[in-house]
């Protein structure tokens, strides 16, 4: 600030630790495997009040520290360590014409000494070592010596520096960390086997909840939960952008818009089955997760696009809606189940984390495993459902937009014509008195 200008060690004192070596030794040593040994970051306290984020960060690892989940909670906040103040008297030194920056610039030559372009070097042969100008290491452990220090005014004249600063004991940070330009504290703990970082950050916001933040302080996310939200947001644009993708080019291939929306229809039909194979084995949604998902949506969307083709084709060659439903599940049944076998059995080692990196790949295989079982059972009864439904509204729609898509014929024209319109047929256009009616269009 601007009354505190300069802070000094009044005796020689360790230098801080990083903050990976802050964490202090667990208690009592766990049980093999008890918890995942890494340090997650989930949380970042920001504020422009120094004091109202140490508060904030003590009372939040304190309640964190009385969670189960929570092992070695530790923060990023700085250390605290005595320290000598300076502080100017603006006013005294105003009247003897000491400026804080003159005050500044004496304490700082005398403690952590200066190096200025126009001091002398030390010619060391093949280069010049910058000389630092400081107070012996001894006579600045002793607060008289630097009590003892003057100052020159705007007329040259020395002033003593206990005339306009005072000068005391206080505590202060080690070392300040800033992010966006205001200070921070980052939040960090391991966590038990079990205990993932999605219920990591749901328990912490309820601490939040409990403890209360301070005037002025506010979080956010960083570390793995700042990862696991751009992830979260990338599946979902990569998603979006395939489903479009998809919508557009089975648009063009059935030239309909009812039947691909049929067999998009299909897709939700795979997360059940993700859900019950994750909560059955216990793993967590992460990134793999969501990879098997991008996996099992083209999958899917492959098993309903045999399905509503197969019916597709039988309804052109005559056959009624519902025996061409019945001959598609009969027989697009066998290859369905069969890709789906295969696809299950070479997603199996992989599910068991064999091999390096088992534990990463085996929540993308259980997720693609258990979301084909289930939609493969579902999809023979509800991709048939969807496709009499789409049906039917596709005829509702025809019905109802058909009349403003085409314009009626005139049959008079025809009938007007040479032998009651046959002319056309037999003669061509030489036979023809009357203009030829409009062309009948697609839709009708």
């Amino acid at each position: 600030s601007a009354t505190v200008l300069y802070c000094i060690a009044p005796f020689p004192l360790a230098s801080p630790r990083p903050f990976h070596h802050q964490t202090p030794p667990p208690t009592s040593a766990p049980a093999k495997n008890q918890y995942i040994h890494r340090l997650l970051f989930f949380c970042m306290l920001l504020s422009k009040d120094g004091a109202a984020l140490d508060e904030a960060v003590a009372r939040i690892e304190t309640k964190m520290r009385k969670v189960d989940g929570y092992l070695n909670v530790a923060t990023s906040g700085s250390l605290s360590r005595p320290e000598l103040t300076v502080r100017p008297k603006l006013e005294q030194a105003a009247s003897l014409g000491v400026t804080p920056e003159a005050i500044s610039e004496a304490v700082r030559v005398a403690t952590i000494g200066d190096v200025g372009a126009n001091l002398a070097k030390f010619n060391a042969g093949d280069r010049l070592v910058p000389i630092r100008v400081q107070l012996d290491e001894a006579a600045r452990a002793d607060i008289r010596n630097i009590a003892a220090l003057r100052v020159t005014n705007s007329s040259g004249v020395s002033i003593p520096l206990t005339a306009v600063a005072e000068i005391g004991f206080g505590e202060g940070p080690s070392s300040i960390d800033r992010y966006d330009r205001v200070r921070r504290a980052a939040i960090g703990a391991d966590l038990k086997r079990g205990f993932e970082l999605g219920t990591a950050q749901e328990t912490f916001h309820q601490i939040v909840k409990e403890v209360g933040l301070p005037d002025g302080v506010w979080i956010a996310a960083t570390g793995d939960a700042e990862i696991q939200g751009e992830v979260v947001a990338g599946f979902i644009q990569a998603m979006t952008t395939g489903l479009m993708l998809v919508l557009a080019v089975l648009i063009l291939l059935f030239g309909s818009v009812f039947q691909p929306i049929t067999i998009l229809l299909s897709l939700p039909l795979s997360f059940g089955g993700v859900v019950i194979a994750l909560l059955a084995t216990g793993k967590p949604v992460s990134m793999p997760v969501y990879i098997g998902l991008l996996m099992l949506m083209g999958i899917v969307t492959k098993n309903a696009i045999m399905l509503v083709d197969f019916a597709v084709e039988e309804e052109a060659r005559g056959k009624d809606r519902r025996t061409a439903l019945l001959e598609a599940g009969r027989k697009r049944a066998r290859p369905i189940v069969m890709t789906t076998i295969a696809m299950a059995a070479g997603m199996a080692p992989s599910a068991y984390g064999v091999g390096d990196g088992g534990e990463f790949r085996a929540p993308m295989a259980i997720a693609v495993i258990g979301g084909l079982l289930v939609s493969t059972v579902l999809s023979l009864v509800f991709v048939p459902s969807f496709y009499a439904v789409m049906d039917d509204l596709s005829k509702l729609t025809g019905r109802v937009f058909g009349r403003f898509l085409s314009k009626p014929e005139d049959e008079s024209l025809w009938e007007a014509m040479p032998d009651g319109g046959q002319a056309k047929a037999e003669g061509g256009t030489a036979q023809m008195k009357l203009p030829l009616p409009p062309p009948r269009l697609a839709a009708e």
